[in-house]
Order: C-alpha cells, then structure tokens, then sequence
C-alpha cells in the first residue's frame, strides 16, 4: 500500500465489480483468498489497519440519543490519546465542527427516521466521517459516501474530501458520480468483477482517462460524463478495456510518496479501559434518558400487573385454598417478571429498533475506539436500576395485597424480593446470552422467550433439565421464601399441609438439595440462592465473551 494511495482517490466500477470487497480486505473485516497487502512494504494485518488507518461505511451508524458535540466529544475521548488533555479534546472537537460545517447544529441530536427527529442526511454523513478523524488518522477510508445524497450535498463533502487529502490519504467508492465530483479527485482505480481496468491519473486539463480509454478505442464525447461513459464502456466491452490495461505495465505501477511512517508501539486503544467504561456508561445513560420509553413501561407494567394480581388474590386464607392461591400467584410472578425482562434485551438487538446498538457499536470496535469487552459492563451498570426497581415495586404492590410475602418482621418480604430478584438478573443475562450467539435478531426473538419455562417434576426422559433450568431453582428459591414457618387453619390443618414446610415437602415435592432427614426451608433456599448466583455469573461472563468476539469479527 505505497503512494498510489496518497492524495483523494476513487474507487469505481460497476455494482459487483468489488469495490466493497476491497474495502473489507484493506480493513480487515475480510481476509483476501490470494495476493498479499502492505503498509510502507510491511507487513500487513487487520491490528496494524486499525492503528493508522480508519473506515466510515456506507450508512450513517450513529447514537441517535447523542448531540452532534456530545458525538464528537466522545470521538475525541476514545481517539486522541492518554497524553490529550480536557483542553486539547475541546479544541479538536471545535475544529471538526468548524471544519465539517457542523456548528449550527452541535446541539441538536442525531435521531433516527422512527423516532425523534435529527439532523439531516449531509449532516450526518459529515459527522460520520469527523468522528473518525478525531484521532489524526494517515488513511481514510470510505465506503460511497455520497450515496444518497443530493447534488449540493454531494458537491460539499467530495470538496471536504479533497481537502482533508491535503494532509492524509483518502480512499473513496464511489457510485455514479456527477462529472464535477468526478474531477475533484486525483486518481481512479477502475474495477470490473474484480479485475482491475485503469489505474491512473484523473486530470480535466490532461483528459486524463478519458484520453486513455480514447486510445482502447472508446472516445467518449465531449459533453457526456466520463465516469457513466466508462460504465457504460465495461458493461459493453470489458475485456477489450482490461486487454488494453494489460498491454500497459507501466500503467499498472502506482506512483506518489509512500504513507507517513507509521508508529505501531504503545498500548493497543488510544484510551485506558477506565475511560472507555467511564465513556460508554455515559452514553448509554443518556440513552436511556431521552429514549426512556422502554424504562417507563418497565414500571407501568410492574404497577398495573401487581395492582391487578394483588386485587385477584387479595388477603389469600389460611386454609387449603390459600395455598393453592399463594402457589398460582408464585408461579405467575416468577414467568412475568423473567418474560418482561428478556423482551427488552431481545428488542434492543433488532434493526428496527430505538437503537440499532450493535451495529453502531461493531464500527467503533472495527476502527478501533474501545475494547469490545467494555460494551456489555458499561451497558450493564446502567440497566441495573432498571432490574432492581421494577421488581421491588411489583412485590410490594402484589405481595403486600396478597398477603404471600407478610410475616416474619420483613424478612419474608426480603427474602422473597432478593429471589425475584435473581429471576431478573439470571432471565437477563440469559437473553444476553441467546442474543450473542444467534445468528440473527429473528432467531432471538423466537429462542430467548420460548426457552424460558420452569421444568419441575419432569419424567425420567427429560429430568436431567431440570439440573440446568435456572428458573426450577428460582421457583424453589421463590416457594421456600414464601412458605417457610407458615402455619395454615381450616380445611388445611387436618392434611398433610399444615405448614409451610409440609407445603413445600409434600404438595410441592420440592427436592432437598441440602441433604439431612428433614427438609430445612432455610438452608434450601439459601443453597437455591447460590446456584443462581452463579448461572447470573457463567450467563454474563459468557455474554461478554460472545458479543466481543462478535463485535471483534
């Protein structure tokens, strides 16, 4: 990769012809089947790119819940360094703003086209490409920037191209372009299935391919578009133009200074791993505050459905019908609160969501912002109210009308929440988990609701899941918090379920998974407690390894 590269570069050919494909092995996002690439005559592999060099696709993935200067504030934080202080980032960010003609709108938030509102296509085309240059890369590249687009957009950012080509490499695709575009550009190279057709100079002045594809025998005329003349030429006759490429060796070598010296030393992020967690747990805050939709319906669900089993079970009894009231309203609040907290994480991965997260998060990585193992602590810790919260709410509203978490001075109600509350974390991070490895949003969709549902008192053929299904130790955890020291009256007294722990050894047949010859509520559900705690672990410990090497390929 030597100073054919230099200046503002075009990239062109028909669809197909493997302008993308070129991008993807030059980043690293594909590893080419033949041939071999380098850096200044080095060695070449997809870290190396990462540390010098910077990609912007061809749609706009950007935080739609951030401000234009929120957005490139962040850009400066990852990109520029340890040695930048607060002053240095404030004063790139002001440049970029300026240079981009971003100033009018830094305060105003990206959007997205299903929700709020944002800035326009151009802006945020401009924004994509000054997010990457916030840490001074040596080559830019980017994927038809100006699809999309209208003229006058596409006229403003091929002229910034140009100008930022004055300090730095800039590699383009480019898909059509209008014959002013086109000249704005210092060289071609002309692609057709893969196979390279020109590789030259573009030059208005000279007619500069135009005279080279005259001398193949294709003349374009004088008031057509050179780059739809040459499509129209490959579409026609693309052996005869590569034929003529062939013929011409010197042709073929690019010239120019090669890139900067490149300095591969030093850590492998520009930030530190605090940073990078103090960073995105920032956003992802911010996030949730302008895009609080899916965190209110959280409590609005919490509240009306423990409002309504409250009123359906209100004051259950003591006597044979309460236990069987105590163990439906148990069983249901179990299933609820996993089903709702398993819907938002699958939601969050699908493209037509609030936030298209991921994909916004896989081009940071890709270009080397943040280690991918930081996005799922940092995303998280922000969620953690909003699994804490909502639950303690529907306990208090359903478990203090029903009855079924009273008693025992309070100890009952806490330890009846902290296993709910285990519910929520392990539901959690099981859909985390279903979501990092599906290999699409609609797979999660279907897997991460459907394989939540308790497996007690299964038949032989099937017991060995119910040593794996994190919900049969929460339904134990749940039972034995609910149950233990209750005495029940009435109907109740004269059968084998007089109290709580009759209840759970003989109408449950709830195992004792702590050994001994009774069954001993409390040391049941502390051991229940622990078996959670660590599926809460293993789930999450695996989710973050997953999504990192997903967002890392």
């Amino acid at each position: 990769m030597r100073g054919g590269w230099s200046k503002a570069k075009a990239v062109m050919g028909p669809s197909g012809s493997g302008k993308t494909t070129l991008l993807n092995s030059l980043t690293g996002v594909t590893t080419p089947t033949s041939g071999t690439i380098s850096v200044n005559g080095s060695p070449y592999d997809r870290r190396t790119m990462r540390r010098f060099a910077t990609f912007v696709p061809q749609d706009d993935l950007l935080t739609p819940s951030l401000t234009v200067h929120e957005s490139l504030a962040e850009a400066c934080l990852f990109k520029m360094g340890r040695s930048a202080t607060a002053a240095d980032r404030r004063a790139r960010c002001e440049e970029l703003l300026a240079q981009f003609g971003l100033a009018e709108c830094r305060d105003v938030l990206v959007g997205h086209p299903e929700g709020k509102k944002g800035i326009s296509g151009g802006q945020k085309r401009r924004l994509s490409v000054a997010l990457e240059l916030a840490g001074r890369p040596s080559l830019l590249l980017l994927d038809e920037p100006t699809s999309g687009l209208d003229s006058v957009s596409t006229m403003a950012l091929v002229r910034l191209l140009r100008s930022l080509s004055q300090s730095m490499a800039v590699v383009a695709t480019i898909h059509q372009p209008s014959a002013a575009a086109f000249y704005m550009f210092d060289r071609l190279l002309l692609l057709h299935r893969g196979a390279v057709c020109y590789q030259g100079p573009i030059s208005h002045a000279e007619q500069q391919p135009a005279r080279w594809f005259a001398a193949a025998g294709f003349a374009c005329p004088p008031l057509d578009n050179p780059a739809d003349f040459f499509f129209e030429v490959l579409a026609g006759s693309p052996e005869a133009v590569r034929a003529h490429y062939l013929r011409q060796p010197t042709a073929r070598e690019p010239t120019g200074a090669a890139l900067e010296a490149l300095t591969l030393d030093g850590p492998a992020y520009a930030a530190t791993f605090r940073t990078q967690m103090r960073a995105l747990i920032l956003r992802n805050a911010r996030a949730i505050r302008r895009e609080p939709l899916l965190a209110k319906l959280r409590f609005v669900s919490a509240t009306v459905i423990g409002l309504v089993m409250g009123v359906l079970y209100f004051d259950t009894s003591d006597d044979l019908t309460g236990v069987n009231d105590t163990i439906s309203i148990l069983l249901f609040s179990m299933l609820f609160l996993a089903i709702i907290n398993a819907l938002p994480v699958v939601l969050s991965a699908r493209p037509a969501a609030v936030l298209p997260e991921l994909a916004v998060v896989r081009k940071e990585v890709r270009n080397n912002w943040y280690n991918p193992a930081t996005f799922v602590p940092a995303k998280l810790v922000v969620e953690t109210p909003l699994l804490v919260l909502p639950p303690l709410l529907y306990l208090a509203i359903a478990g203090t009308m029903s009855g079924f978490a009273l008693g025992d001075g309070g100890s009952r109600f806490l330890q009846v929440y902290l296993a709910i509350l285990l519910v929520v974390f392990a539901t959690h991070a099981w859909a985390l988990m279903i979501c990092s490895v599906s290999p699409d949003s609609n797979t999660a969709v279907l897997l991460a609701p459907g394989s939540i549902m308790p497996m007690a008192d299964m038949t032989w053929v099937f017991r060995w899941a119910t040593y794996v299904d994190y919900l049969n130790y929460s339904w134990q955890a749940m039972a034995n918090a609910a149950f233990r020291g209750k005495v029940f009256t009435g109907d109740a007294a004269s059968t084998p379920y007089a109290t709580g722990e009759k209840v759970l050894e003989n109408r449950l047949r709830l195992p004792n998974i702590v050994g001994g010859e009774s069954y001993d509520a409390v040391a049941n559900y502390w051991a229940n407690v622990g078996v959670l705690l660590a599926f809460v672990l293993v789930f999450r410990l695996l989710a973050i390894v997953f999504i990192s090497r997903r967002l890392s390929s």
